[in-house]
């Protein structure tokens, strides 16, 4: 009865710290996606501010 107890309680420490690193592995993928979006925005911007100068021709050739 009490090595029940005690692997029951053991499996359920096993369980809860399993759940955390997955919590924590999900948490630093989605910071990562996060960043990549942040980026891909950026870009974004910056082709929309060349392609705006581009039209109105204010892009320095010379430079």
């Amino acid at each position: 009865m009490i090595n029940q107890m005690i692997s029951s309680a053991t499996a359920m420490q096993s369980a809860q710290q399993k759940t955390q690193v997955a919590y924590a592995v999900a948490a630093k993928q989605l910071d990562s996606q996060r960043h990549q979006g942040n980026i891909a925005v950026q870009l974004l911007e910056a082709a929309v501010k060349m392609a705006a100068q581009v039209s109105s021709n204010s892009i320095d050739t010379y430079a």
